[in-house]
């Protein structure tokens, strides 16, 4: 729904299969994404494993391979890895499923990383309605003095000391 005229936006939800990017690796660097078309069919695919394995326990063949990047290759969901059609693999491409992605750089963060933090978001936002704007501040002076060592206010903490960002739209 649209934004309430109390000025609040969309409730959080889980994220509908649309909202979710994939992506494969392209020369062992970065992570490229898959066109809209093809990463809806992926994430279908993942929502279709996810259940079938829920029903029948993790054991059961999972569905056919996606075809993707205009049907040169294919996509098996269940080893997440990308195949070329048409000639011999000299090696499979990872593919990734993205949901969380590292600030200024757009590249998703590790799966089970994005997967933490997508848990323990709707664990304490699910079903609260998130704010258009954001008038709060993010970061503050730890010693109170501006231009001092600052703080950031609140946010996940990873490892790798990246700041995640989640993707809304397609």
């Amino acid at each position: 729904g649209g934004p309430s005229s109390s000025g609040g936006g969309e409730v959080v939800r889980e994220l509908g299969p649309e909202e979710v990017r994939w992506f494969y690796r392209e020369e062992r660097k970065t992570w490229k994404p898959f066109i809209g078309y093809d990463s809806l069919r992926l994430e279908l695919a993942y929502r279709a494993l996810l259940l079938l394995h829920q029903r029948h326990g993790p054991d059961r063949p999972g569905p056919e391979p996606v075809c993707v990047r205009g049907g040169l290759y294919e996509v098996d969901v269940a080893s997440a890895d990308c195949y070329p059609v048409y000639w011999n693999p000299t090696e499979k491409i990872p593919v990734m499923r993205g949901q969380w992605f590292i600030d200024g750089t757009w590249q998703p963060l590790e799966e089970e990383e994005s997967n933490l933090i997508e848990e323990e978001h709707l664990s304490c936002f699910k079903g609260q309605q998130m704010q258009e704007t954001f008038d709060m501040e993010i970061s503050k002076p730890v010693d109170g003095k501006e231009g001092g060592a600052q703080q950031l206010l609140p946010g996940p903490s990873l490892p790798s000391g990246e700041m995640p960002q989640h993707s809304f739209t397609l």
